[in-house]
């Protein structure tokens, strides 16, 4: 390896990736940590929970808007609170803090439903804007609240899945709070790898990540510089690589260990299921 002197805990971060590598490549890695929380029980719920609120939702009316990049879907002030089904595209929610920093929540891919937390809630507390062009399909919020009031297995669905949702979010937002910069950027990839793949909308393990390096430092308390730079490092050190907006997962397995993502956590629960990455072609 080279002596390069990094600054701004880089040093400890590469040096972080360096041993896990030679512990992987040894095999001494992984061999008795389990985590508490079992990932793969909110992935594999929120699928289904997706594929239930919609069927539920399909018997509402509804309308469709195309939106392009950047569309503000809700805003803070919105006193008219409706539900969205991202049907093209990815969104994000996303608040803004009172030195008017960036602080972006939820990611939202193809197939998500967006705003149920809004509206059940007493205020908007965040906004939901398009991160590429897309299309929506808008519920109107009195509509869904009626619904909600006469439908117990709606009302089931719906608080469901905002445990579902929320787990998601906490569990993220756990790496930020526990991990180096490199491995906090592992936990979103696969993240987002796992939930395309159980909504049907990837094989493989090369995917589009629309986010620029300064959108993903808001979702993970990050500058861009250190974005690029963990980047680099994890190419480097042979976990993922990132050309543009396409994000390579280079060892899969190695990027589960390393990120605490185990196995277990991404698998659809099926024998015929275990022992193959999820998303393998």
């Amino acid at each position: 390896m080279d002596e390069r002197k990094p600054d701004d805990g880089r040093a400890d971060e590469l040096e972080s990736l360096k041993r896990h590598s030679d512990a992987y490549s040894a095999g001494m890695t992984g061999a008795s940590h389990r985590p508490s929380l079992p990932f793969s029980h909110f992935i594999d719920a929120y699928a289904r929970l997706l594929d239930e609120l919609s069927r539920q939702l399909s018997e509402l009316t509804s309308h469709v808007i195309n939106a392009g990049k950047g569309h503000v879907v809700q805003r803070y002030s919105d006193t008219d609170k409706q539900l969205y089904l991202l049907e093209e595209g990815w969104a994000c929610s996303k608040r803004y803090t009172r030195d008017s920093n960036i602080q972006r929540l939820e990611l939202y891919v193809p197939d998500d439903i967006m705003g149920v937390r809004e509206l059940a809630s007493l205020s908007v507390v965040s906004e939901i804007s398009m991160l590429t062009p897309g299309r929506i399909r808008v519920f109107s919020g009195e509509q869904v609240n009626q619904a909600y009031e006469t439908s117990a297995a709606l009302r089931v669905v719906f608080l469901r899945y905002l445990a579902v949702r929320g787990n998601l979010v906490l569990d993220r937002l756990k790496s930020c709070v526990s991990v180096d910069a490199p491995t906090r950027i592992i936990y979103l990839i696969l993240e987002t790898h796992t939930r395309l793949v159980n909504q049907n909308a990837l094989v493989g393990m090369e995917f589009e990540l629309p986010l620029t390096q300064e959108e993903i430092g808001e979702f993970l308390g990050l500058s861009a510089v250190h974005v690029s730079r963990s980047f680099s490092l994890l190419e480097e050190y042979g976990y993922l690589k990132r050309d543009r907006n396409t994000i390579k997962i280079l060892n899969y397995q190695k990027s589960l260990d390393k990120a605490d993502f185990y196995r277990e956590y991404i698998y659809r629960g099926s024998e015929e299921s275990r022992g193959e990455p999820l998303g393998a072609g």
